[in-house]
Formats: structure tokens, C-alpha cells, sequence
């Protein structure tokens, strides 16, 4: 994560990226070649996809179509936790959703561990649907 963050933000296909998943058609009147960015972003993530899904895999010792269903849905969580668009806010919001999880369990009901993911999705969209790390944006035109 660290790696990825400054990678974003010091290099000059990071900083393109950034660009692009601003505003697509700044990006380009300013010089990125959008195309060749999103290309790279689709490969980049299935690449990171594909070996996330091998190594949960071999974690479990099998392979169904829907492993993946509860990590996606507590992604979400994560993301809307820490702001969208925020690397170092959806660090923090993976450190306080697993902290959450684990201390529930610990403490509580181990069969409520998924429902936390929920819980905080609302109560953050309820309270501070900008994420605990993001910032409000004004869009006017």
C-alpha cells in the first residue's frame, strides 16, 4: 500500500491515472492518453485481482464463483469507510473494519462478524457520507 501511494502520487503514470479518474476529458485536452491509461488501470487491478483470488484460494483450499462475494461487500465497506478515492483512508478504513471484526468476535457473537461491515456502511453513510477521510466537494456549474 505503501508502494501504490507513492507510486500515485510521485510518478508520472500515477499522477496520469489520477487524472484520468478525475476527469477523462481534462486528462486528455491536457496531454494523457487516456486510452493507453485506462488499459493500464484494467490490467493492473485484474493482475492484482488474479493473484488475490489464487492466494484466497489456497487459503481455503477451494475455488467457488462466490468466495469472493463477502470480501467484495466488506471492500465496499472499506471504501465508503475511508473515502472514496483515498489510499491512505482505505488503509485506515481496512485497519478499523478488521479491528472492529476481531474485537467482536473476541468479545461478542462470533455469527454477527459480516454484520459489522453493514452496520458501519450505514452509520458512516448516515453520518459522514464523504468517508472518515474524505473531503466534501462542491460541484458547480
Amino acid at each position: 500500500m505503501i508502494g501504490l501511494s507513492i507510486w500515485l502520487s510521485k510518478t508520472k503514470a500515477g499522477k496520469a491515472l489520477r487524472a484520468t479518474a478525475e476527469n477523462l476529458e481534462t486528462a486528455s485536452i491536457l496531454g494523457v492518453d487516456t486510452k493507453k491509461i485506462i488499459t493500464l488501470t484494467v490490467v493492473i487491478a485484474s493482475a492484482m485481482g488474479g493473484v488475490a483470488g489464487i492466494l484466497v484460494g489456497m487459503a481455503f483450499n477451494s475455488v467457488s464463483p462466490q468466495m469472493g462475494l463477502s470480501m467484495g461487500l466488506k471492500g465496499l465497506a472499506i471504501i465508503i469507510l475511508g473515502g472514496m478515492g483515498n489510499v491512505k483512508g482505505a488503509m485506515a478504513g481496512g485497519l478499523i473494519l478488521g479491528l472492529s471484526e476481531t474485537m467482536l468476535v473476541a468479545y461478542g457473537d462470533s455469527g454477527y462478524r459480516d454484520a459489522i461491515a453493514f452496520i458501519m456502511i450505514i452509520l458512516i453513510l448516515l453520518i459522514r457520507p464523504q468517508g472518515l477521510f474524505g473531503s466534501q466537494t462542491q460541484e458547480g456549474r
